[in-house]
């Protein structure tokens, strides 16, 4: 392959093949590294995670978050740099649908109990 491509093609295709046997043939079942596709902005460290959550309707502080991570109450981080947890942005906004979610059929269902 490294005859036939450049050092750009050649860069992109290996990251293709690693991701290609991470998520399509579920060869690699437990991945011992991560490749960052998209620069930290697209990251979230815990207090990021709970600034996004409060800002969409979510009561969540740092602390309160610290305690579901260590409950692993909120999914697992997407990548570990120095032992600080990042999530991917879309991690994040998918926990942030599905808590919203999950609060409102507790609601409703504590509606309805009273009824």
């Amino acid at each position: 392959m490294y005859h036939h491509l450049g050092n750009e093609w050649l860069d992109f295709a290996l990251e293709l093949v690693t991701q290609f046997f991470q998520e399509d043939t579920y060869l690699i079942q437990k991945p011992t590294h991560s490749i960052l596709r998209e620069t930290l902005d697209h990251y979230y460290n815990q207090k990021q995670f709970a600034d996004f959550l409060l800002e969409h309707g979510l009561n969540y502080d740092k602390r309160k978050l610290n305690v579901y991570y260590s409950r692993e109450k909120i999914p697992k981080a997407d990548v570990e740099l120095a032992g600080t947890p990042y999530w991917s942005k879309s991690r994040v906004e998918e926990f942030c649908e599905k808590e919203k979610k999950r609060l409102k059929k507790i609601k409703l269902n504590h509606i309805w109990a009273q009824d």
